[in-house]
């Protein structure tokens, strides 16, 4: 495989919209022609849209003397199903080894639910196919991004609610930081010209990242849209936010389940309910004077924790009032919280099992 020079930043763009996300995918390509790829940055892309048309691997070039940049397609794939670890992995593979740099951000595009039972939680497609956090996890894994010298700089999300803790505390090995949303993207997802003018300017991953988000507001803010979210996550402080959130776990179950329940009405929360925002619902808890002293004083701490692991955060609208950044899953409906989920929770969250028992007390109450 022909190999390009090292340059600082690479963007891998892994874009499944084999759905009703077509069009928008292929805007994302549209998008990284206005800007191109610059002497600092490369840009290679895989995509798969509707149809039985297959799948594209894409460059997309620097400015040409006219200005403008394409999308140079260098090879076509036979259709397949994007939703799976091996095609992902194959992708990565291909990617890392042509467009060498000395940072990367790989960015999957397409639909996310984040945490849920009956549904692939990133990059579903019509044909039900999709990854759990796990085969994400093993992905990485095996293509070597948990090794220090080839950690990814930035995992991105351009998906709906992949903004949870315990998906952030699974993807700790393989990059420094994670952007991702609380809440529902709108359709247009990332503005893809907004991110390579960022990429060009030799950014370090955290200057990048919150580059991306402030440029991800400013974008819908020009267009009048609301309810957005967007934030930065630093994967490095993340395990302290478990063990908080543990701490907290091991408190709650001295407290009466009813007013654990009537907190969790009042916080901020999502597409689905058992998402939920981790400041927004500390803070109730600390204002509980029916709680002990010791529950309210786990709770600051878990907020204090989760506060510093944002390290840029953008909501906008009221629908999304009270998002701090930073989600974490809490089914209250015994339809949520079944066997399935408390198995497949317990493999994501391990080796914290504190707050999962506090989910077992809580249901059996």
């Amino acid at each position: 495989m022909p190999q390009v020079p090292t340059r600082h930043w690479s963007l891998l763009s892994y874009i499944s919209v084999d759905n009703d996300l077509s069009i928008l995918g292929k805007e994302d390509v549209n998008e990284m022609c206005q800007v191109g790829a610059t002497t600092d940055s490369h840009i290679a892309v895989q995509l798969d849209t509707r149809g039985n048309s297959g799948v594209q691997r894409i460059e997309i070039s620097k400015k040409d003397f006219t200005g403008k940049a394409y999308r140079q397609v260098l090879e076509n794939l036979d259709e397949t199903a994007s939703g799976q670890s091996k095609v992902l992995r194959s992708f990565l593979n291909w990617g890392i080894n042509r467009c060498h740099a000395k940072n990367r951000i790989l960015v999957l595009g397409g639909h996310g639910s984040g945490f849920k039972t009956l549904e692939r939680d990133v990059l579903r497609e019509e044909l039900g196919t999709g990854l759990r956090i796990a085969d994400l996890a093993l992905t990485l894994a095996q293509e070597g991004l948990d090794k220090p010298d080839h950690k990814l700089g930035i995992l991105g999300f351009d998906a709906c609610l992949m903004n949870l803790l315990e998906i952030a505390h699974k993807l700790v090995p393989f990059a420094n930081y994670m952007i991702a949303s609380q809440a529902r993207e709108p359709g247009n997802g990332w503005p893809y010209n907004v991110v390579l003018q960022a990429l060009g300017e030799k950014l370090t991953p955290a200057n990048l990242s919150d580059k991306i988000v402030k440029g991800y507001a400013d974008y819908y803010l020009n267009l009048g849209k609301s309810n957005i979210t967007l934030s930065v996550i630093d994967l490095q402080k993340v395990t302290d936010v478990m063990h908080a959130l543990d701490e907290l776990g091991a408190s709650l179950i001295h407290e009466d389940p009813s007013v654990i329940q009537s907190i969790k009405k009042q916080t901020p929360a999502y597409t689905y309910e058992d998402h939920v925002d981790i400041v927004s619902f500390c803070s109730l808890v600390q204002q509980n004077l029916r709680l002990a002293p010791q529950t309210r004083k786990t709770a600051r701490e878990l907020s204090s924790a989760a506060s510093l692991a944002v390290t840029s955060n953008h909501t906008e609208g009221r629908e999304v009032q009270g998002s701090h950044g930073l989600s974490f899953w809490f089914p209250t409906k015994p339809s949520v919280y079944d066997h399935v989920s408390r198995n497949r929770y317990k493999a994501l969250v391990d080796p914290f099992t504190q707050w999962l028992e506090y989910l077992d007390f809580f249901h059996k109450e």
